[in-house]
């Protein structure tokens, strides 16, 4: 026989904690003066793209001319990274700069903050579960050298 649960809620008009924390946010973005500025969010994650690219920005740049069929150079991407020159990523080389790094957080961040829901590719996804795979095994090899340490310094074999 199941038990029946007793609701910690007494009074129905008492906002669950989802709701609280949702309504809170809520209030909060909407008094956020320029609240839909992503100049600082789309510099990191444009910052971020290039970083933990698989290529060079020169490949970045090779791939986004290609893709674009317009002139890009890799000292473009460095003053579109730079905090010294007041460059920014133009939003028509958006997709071809997320294509060339297989990063679409800066088109994630632009979405966000339009209220949209976006869906990565399913290569991208795939890439990403591959990444997770091969740090997890290097993480098990890494536990594994640790064991064998901790047991050899304990004296068990």
């Amino acid at each position: 026989m199941t038990k029946v649960k007793q609701s910690l809620v007494t009074d129905p008009a008492q906002l669950s904690l989802f709701d609280s924390i949702k309504r809170g946010q809520e209030e909060r973005t909407a008094k956020q003066p320029g609240r839909k500025c992503v100049t600082a969010k789309l510099h990191a994650a444009v910052k971020l793209a290039i970083k933990t690219a698989p290529k060079s920005v020169e490949q970045i740049a090779d791939e986004m001319t290609e893709l674009t069929g317009g002139e890009v150079t890799a000292s473009m991407i460095y003053n579109i990274t730079s905090s010294a020159h007041p460059h920014k990523l133009p939003c028509e080389l958006l997709p071809a700069f997320c294509e060339a790094t297989s990063d679409y957080r800066p088109l994630l961040v632009l979405t966000d903050a339009a209220g949209v829901f976006t869906v990565e590719p399913p290569d991208i996804i795939r890439a990403r579960l591959k990444k997770l795979d091969e740090q997890k095994k290097e993480l098990d090899k890494e536990k594994t050298k640790y064991n064998a340490l901790l047991n050899e310094l304990e004296g068990r074999k």
